[in-house]
Parts: C-alpha cells; sequence; structure tokens
C-alpha cells in the first residue's frame, strides 16, 4: 500500500516535536491558540516562530513524526486534503493521547477537535470523556460530541469547537469560584457514609489550560477525569496544581496563605466547616495518583500539602 504523506508539515517547542502544524496553519488564528505559552522563554520562542517564516522553516517536519497516521486521519475524517489542522502529540507515556484542532478550508466554519488513543489507559480515559461528554450535552460550557469509535485497539472522538480565547489567569476570582460551586451541583452533593465526607460532580484537572473564556462566559475542555470528586477537589486543583507546575519555586504555604479566603467562601457555601480536612483528603488522594504516575517533582509538592498546618 502507497504510503500517503502531507506536503509540509512544521513542529514547535524547538527543542522536541511536540505540536505538529500543517503548512497553511498560520492563516487561522483559532488553530494558533491551541498552543498557549505560559513561561517567558516558550513566549519569546513561539513569537518568533508565528512571526518570522524563516524561524519557522528550520522546524520542518514530516507525515512519519505525526502520532497518527495519514490513513487514520482519513478513516476518520475522510479526505484530507480540505483539513487544515494543528495537532498535539501529548505526553509521552501509558497514558498518551493525541488531539487535534481542525478547519475545512473549503468551509472555514466547519471546524472539530479530535482526541485519539490507543493504550489500554488512554482508550479508558477516552471512553469516560465521551460518556461525561454525553451527560453534559444540555450545558453551554462544554463542547458536544460528533462522532465516536471504541473498541479494545483504539478510540477516538470528534466534538465541536468553541469559538473562544485560552483562560489566561492564573489566580483564583469570584468567576471562577461561583463556576466551581455550580459544576460541583451537576450531580447532587451527597455525603459519603464510608469516608464521612461530601461528593460532588468535578471536572477532575481544571487548571488554566483546561479552560477558555467568551466574553463572560468559562468553557472548560477536556474531560476524560470528569466524575464524581471530593467537594472542593477542582477549587484545590486550580489552586495548587497550577501553581505546582507554573511556580515551582512557591512554597505550599505561600500557595495556602493567598487563596485562604477561597476556601472559606467555597465550604461556607456548602455548610462545611472543616475544609482543612478535606484540604488533606485531597493531598491524600494526589500522593496515591502522583505515586502510581511516576510524578516525582509533583509527588514531593503534595506530600507537603498533606502535611501543611492550616491552623
Amino acid at each position: 500500500m502507497e504510503h500517503k504523506e502531507f506536503s509540509r508539515i512544521y513542529y514547535f517547542p524547538f527543542w522536541r516535536k511536540q505540536f505538529f502544524f500543517h503548512k497553511n496553519a498560520g492563516a487561522y488564528s483559532v488553530l494558533l491558540s491551541f498552543y498557549h505559552p505560559y513561561v517567558f522563554l516558550a513566549k519569546v520562542c513561539w513569537f518568533s516562530w508565528v512571526k518570522i517564516p524563516f524561524v519557522k522553516y528550520l522546524f520542518s517536519a514530516n507525515s512519519r513524526d505525526l502520532p497518527i497516521s495519514v490513513q487514520a486521519f482519513e478513516e476518520i475524517l475522510g479526505t484530507t486534503e480540505k483539513w487544515v489542522w494543528v495537532i498535539n502529540k501529548g505526553s509521552e507515556g501509558p497514558f498518551q493521547k493525541t488531539t487535534g484542532l481542525f478547519i475545512n478550508a473549503l468551509r472555514p466554519t466547519e471546524k472539530l477537535f479530535l482526541k485519539y488513543g490507543k493504550s489500554a489507559e488512554a482508550i479508558s480515559l477516552i471512553k469516560n470523556e465521551i460518556k461525561v461528554l454525553q451527560q453534559l450535552y444540555d450545558y453551554e460550557f462544554a463542547s458536544k460530541i460528533i462522532q465516536y469509535k471504541m473498541d479494545d485497539d483504539m478510540a477516538y472522538f470528534t466534538s465541536t469547537v468553541f469559538t473562544a480565547q485560552k483562560y489566561s489567569g492564573e489566580t483564583m476570582n469570584t468567576k471562577l469560584l461561583d463556576f466551581i460551586i455550580k459544576m460541583n451541583a451537576i450531580y447532587p452533593v451527597a455525603l459519603n457514609s464510608y469516608d464521612g465526607f461530601y461528593y460532588g460532580f468535578g471536572h477532575g484537572d481544571f487548571c488554566p489550560w483546561n479552560l477558555l473564556t467568551d466574553k463572560e462566559n468559562i468553557i472548560v475542555v477536556d474531560w476524560e477525569m470528569g466524575g464524581n470528586y471530593l467537594i472542593g477537589h477542582d477549587l484545590f486543583t486550580f489552586v495548587f496544581q497550577s501553581s505546582f507546575l507554573l511556580h515551582p519555586n512557591r512554597t505550599v504555604e505561600e500557595i495556602y496563605s493567598d487563596n485562604k479566603i477561597w476556601f472559606v467562601l467555597f465550604f461556607n457555601h456548602f455548610a462545611i466547616t472543616n475544609y482543612s480536612d478535606y484540604l488533606v483528603k485531597f493531598a491524600s488522594v494526589k500522593v496515591q495518583d502522583k505515586t502510581i504516575s511516576g510524578s516525582k517533582a509533583l509527588l514531593e509538592k503534595y506530600k507537603d500539602l498533606k502535611k501543611l498546618n492550616t491552623v
């Protein structure tokens, strides 16, 4: 069988082949927005890549570098000729998933998002995301499934795309707090008689890079970890995990001090006074998760959080 290839592909960042761009992706701001730099060096490199054609040409790739074959593209999307795209290879490891944003060059209002995985772990997460998005069909802050396929060897889905901007904030605010409270109540908030804690619906990975904003609206993407969570899980995730990753030199004491007011406001809404117990419970779960995943830096941070004196 003839091996099909795209004529030209570019990649970014310079130091690893993570994001892949169709040769015409630069003509569509929504495709360029699929990558968002957070640290200064990445911002400078990204500016050079976008604005200086010569720099972009230095970082050319070919179809064999892509995490998904051209043939697989065609099975999912039909002919590749009409689509302009950007693809994220995903983090390497057993949970690796390929994601992409596609625009129909013949009809630019037609856009879709793709998530694709082949490992057992990736397939399980994609199946969960399909289920969650189906449950959230009537909510405006989640995308709508277009098509999907699940079997023992692979899973994928395509979904609608929001015309929105990447969320640029890194700190908690009233709008985000209200959103998390409303999201927690999608499932009835209920007391678990086994451990004595309240649980409700949650995103599971509520961090700035999974948020979009459309004027006054908050939009959430990447629902693969969505489900029933300890009350406060998404709030704690946004506050602590975001800071651990974006500002690794900050101590848990500093982060806690800056955000204590948000914890009080959130748990007061649910008439819960012992929020420090929820924080310890959250940290304990994260320690277990990071021990399994082998994320040593985050593991040490969550161990520190578990020992935090909140008095």
